[in-house]
């Protein structure tokens, strides 16, 4: 990774300097990189190739311009934030949420079986099952990585109406 510093003289960008850059480990304030040399890019830019870097790690940096700036234009600093905790947390929540997607279109009538049905004593009327839920027609056909499985129980009235129907998720 590549640390850049700017530095101005009364504001203007300088050039021709040979700047110096200190890294400290946030962690465990350990100096990781004391007086490197910075390289010119041009237009008052420099950089410094911080091949030890760890995007797990967060860092404090300084660069010095050198002597020849006043003191207000000759440092500059910076520092790291470790966005990786971030990315993870932010991984997660999107696997969640394709989790979710699956389970909605799986129960939405795509990509699932009804097994272990049970009739009633008449034989016409579906008084339970298990649903299983898949992220994929072959999934389903085959009856392979199911995603969810749930249990269904209905009940009927004495005039064959449907009085309680019933889901409820076992496993994932």
């Amino acid at each position: 990774m590549f640390v850049t510093s700017y530095f101005t003289e009364y504001g203007v960008p300088k050039t021709g300097l040979s700047p110096k850059i200190d890294i400290w480990r946030v962690s465990d304030n350990a100096q990781v990189v004391t007086q490197g040399d910075m390289v010119e890019i041009g237009g008052g830019f420099y950089k410094y190739d911080f091949a030890t870097y760890s995007p797990q790690l967060e860092y404090m940096i300084r660069c010095d311009g050198g002597e020849t700036l006043s003191t207000a234009e000759r440092f500059t600093f910076a520092g790291n934030e470790g966005f990786h905790d971030d990315i993870d947390d932010i991984k997660t929540i999107v696997e969640d949420i394709e989790i979710l997607v699956r389970r909605v279109l799986g129960l939405s009538q795509e990509n699932y079986r009804l097994f272990n049905t049970v009739y009633d004593g008449s034989g016409t009327k579906l008084i339970g099952c298990t649903i299983k839920l898949y992220a994929s027609k072959t999934d389903c056909e085959n009856d392979t990585n199911a995603i969810a499985r749930y249990t269904m129980t209905a009940s009927y009235d004495v005039n064959s109406q449907l009085n309680d129907y019933k889901v409820v998720k076992e496993t994932t």
